[in-house]
């Protein structure tokens, strides 16, 4: 099964470079140890979103 895993290849990230397997194969004695698959870690500054903007509730500004 590893070796099938294996044969998958790899993932670039293409902001880092860096190279993932594609296919990762756990089992739950190693995840009950504290081990977990290589991922690329996620960058939350990416994820934010705009602030809102304050308009009063009323009124509707104008086109022109």
């Amino acid at each position: 099964m590893e070796r099938d895993a294996a044969a998958v290849g790899l993932w670039e990230n293409p902001t880092t470079g860096r190279k993932y397997p594609r296919l990762q194969i756990l089992t739950l004695a190693e995840i009950f140890q504290g081990k977990r698959p290589n991922i690329p870690l996620m960058d939350l500054n990416t994820a934010k979103s705009a602030k809102r903007e304050d308009m009063d509730a009323g009124k509707q500004g104008s086109l022109l």
